[in-house]
């Protein structure tokens, strides 16, 4: 019995999340280069993650690094010619 492919699926984080335990979930198809993006509301990046060495299927991933400040962010998730987006509230 084969497994069905994984569908390319960014299914964000919870919300609101406190920015000491943010995390993010993924699902990634395949092995190309893939990147993790949080912008802020005018759409600069606030931080920026390569997601090497990652199998396809799901992630998740835990962000506290990224130290983001209070307030409304959006994740972008990039494989090959995938994009999707999301939005997080973070807390103190």
């Amino acid at each position: 019995m084969t497994l069905p492919a994984a569908a390319f699926a960014l299914a964000g984080a919870p919300n609101p999340a406190l920015a000491r335990e943010l995390s993010v979930a993924f699902t990634l198809v395949g092995a190309a280069p893939a990147r993790l993006e949080v912008l802020d509301l005018a759409g600069r990046r606030e931080y920026t993650r390569a997601l090497t060495g990652l199998s396809a299927g799901r992630h998740v991933m835990p962000l506290a690094e990224a130290r983001l400040a209070p307030g409304l962010h959006w994740f972008k998730l990039s494989e090959g010619a995938h994009t999707a987006h999301a939005r997080v509230v973070v807390m103190h």
